[in-house]
């Protein structure tokens, strides 16, 4: 499928052509593989570990204290998006490994948080990745009638509140993801022709079925039968793994491409003036890149400047080619937008929120 949006891509080559040059060079020289280090499989076995020994202390314990079992339901919506945005995304991106096998093994800990890696692939990767914050193509910016997260897109008079009832609305992310949306992309990738044949669209919706009916089983069927508590308590514990899973993931992605100083693109401009690597810069942001913690804890999504130009790279190597990336956005003249700590980037996305609904 061609989608209707392009790039100017044999304008201003030299900045694509450069940046490329050196990193690659500095890996090189410094005979580092682009792919997960030892340490990346350690971290990916020790999140998995940790997520199901939490689950196992939920099941044996939970029925002992209210308190237990809603902080075992919290720790496990962390530990859900943690492993999203850690192993799930490296790996749909192509960038923990290139063996077959290991790519395999990675859908073991992703069939246990619910999510379906073919849809991300065309929805992240594919769409967001390739058409950055353009209207109508970059699902990240969607406004789904109750947002307006562009100067592009149309404002209405409950907007206005949207600073203060985002969180709330961020927190159903998963809700929707773990029931109907992956359903519904089928239907919408197979008319866009993203999507080949109908056969693989009914695969694909039984696959998606399947894993979700695992989920929901191991997450709420079998914790309302193994803990002896009221069964609304634990459906209660159960939606608040969701909320906490579902405003983590969603805060970290906003972070990057809805703050101050980022480029929106509307859906009627359809030839971008723009090269792709250029466009990358314009429309992400950095943030907290010094904070050791929240690199690991959401696998380096805050370069995202540096995930944008380097997709199929694992993000443990982000750290080392940021200052090769900023020194030649300097060096070009341009911009680099970054956001010093987490909570600067948060209070920009809410400033962003608040000032497009006034």
């Amino acid at each position: 499928m061609r989608l209707s949006h392009s790039f100017q891509n044999q304008k201003d080559t030299a900045f694509g052509e450069t940046v490329r040059e050196r990193v690659s060079v500095y890996l090189k020289e410094k005979h580092i593989q682009p792919n997960a280090t030892s340490g990346m499989v350690l971290k990916t076995v020790s999140l998995f570990l940790s997520y199901l020994g939490i689950y196992v202390l939920l099941l044996l314990k939970a029925s002992e204290s209210v308190v237990l079992l809603f902080a075992c339901f919290g720790c496990l919506g962390i530990l859900l998006g943690v492993i999203g945005m850690n192993i799930m995304h490296d790996k749909v991106h192509g960038a923990y490994a290139k063996k077959p096998i290991w790519n395999f093994l990675l859908e073991i800990p992703i069939l246990f948080i619910g999510l379906e890696s073919k849809i991300w692939y065309i929805e992240h990767n594919v769409l967001h990745h390739n058409f950055t914050n353009v209207e109508g193509i970059d699902h990240d910016i969607h406004h789904r009638f109750v947002f307006r997260f562009s100067e592009n897109q149309p404002k209405r008079w409950i907007h206005r509140f949207q600073f203060v009832y985002a969180p709330f609305i961020y927190g159903l992310l998963l809700f929707e993801w773990l029931t109907v949306k992956d359903f519904i992309k089928v239907v919408q990738y197979k008319k866009r022709g993203l999507i080949a044949t109908k056969r693989e669209a009914v695969q694909l919706i039984l696959q998606i079925f399947i894993k979700k009916l695992f989920f929901h089983s191991i997450f709420l069927l079998v914790p309302l039968v193994m803990i002896e508590l009221n069964p609304w308590l634990i459906a209660g514990g159960y939606a608040f793994m969701l909320v906490c899973g579902g405003f983590f993931m969603t805060m970290v992605f906003q972070l990057a491409h809805i703050v101050p100083s980022v480029k929106f693109v509307a859906s009627h401009e359809v030839d971008i003036p723009e090269n792709w690597y250029v466009h990358q810069l314009q429309t992400t942001s950095n943030f907290a890149v010094g904070n050791r913690f929240v690199t690991e804890a959401i696998g380096g999504l805050n370069y995202q400047i540096e995930h944008h130009l380097f997709p199929s790279m694992c993000h443990v190597h982000y750290p080392e080619i940021a200052p090769i990336v900023q020194q030649t956005c300097e060096e070009f003249g341009l911009p680099y937008h970054q956001l010093p700590t987490v909570k600067a980037a948060v209070k920009g996305h809410f400033t962003v929120l608040k000032n497009l609904g006034n």
